[in-house]
């Protein structure tokens, strides 16, 4: 097949080289000069390509030994803590709701949930409400030390994983403040 793709290749870069010869002679004589250049840069634009692709190696088909399979999207929604602003508290109780949406669904359901305060930060493990992970959907609550952080906001991420390894993180603020400190 190869060698036949080669010869094939050559008989067009011949042919190719007929048909620009022609044309530039048209050219040379006036007849048609400006379609006669047009022609040419076009023609001789697709006999490249032409040639280039036959004269290509063939594409390696990549076979895989297991099954790709679409993982279904997980939402993290109605992030809340209480209290936020934490007003001297020294642990906040976050709560969130976390779903599997999307196609092929069936069999996949929340498995885990942690938080977090900052991206680099040892994750707590949240519980589900009802006290199962094995719904598509779930209620969340977990709770967080807040007692070493310095007043001011601060990010709190809500991670929740399916139970085929799909996962989404959300995040919101939390206002740390000291209990004498009023909020405005």
């Amino acid at each position: 097949m190869v060698k036949v793709r080669y010869k094939f290749a050559e008989f067009i870069g011949r042919l190719g080289d007929k048909v620009f010869s022609k044309l530039s002679q048209l050219e040379e004589c006036g007849i048609f000069p400006h379609t006669s250049r047009f022609l040419k840069l076009y023609v001789l634009g697709f006999l490249v390509v032409l040639i280039d692709s036959l004269t290509a190696q063939p594409e390696v088909i990549q076979t895989m030994c297991y099954d790709l399979t679409f993982i279904p999207d997980v939402y993290v929604t109605h992030i809340k803590s209480e209290p936020n602003p934490t007003n001297g508290a020294d642990s906040v109780t976050v709560t969130a709701e976390a779903s599997v949406t999307g196609e092929n669904t069936e069999g996949t359901y929340i498995s885990g949930a942690s938080i977090r305060i900052s991206e680099d930060s040892i994750p707590f493990l949240m519980k589900a409400v009802d006290g199962d992970f094995d719904e598509a959907s779930e209620e969340l609550v977990g709770r967080i030390s807040v007692e070493t952080l310095e007043p001011g906001t601060t990010w709190v991420y809500v991670t929740a994983v399916t139970s085929n390894e799909g996962s989404e993180t959300q995040c919101f603020w939390l206002l740390v403040n000291k209990a004498s400190e009023t909020t405005q």
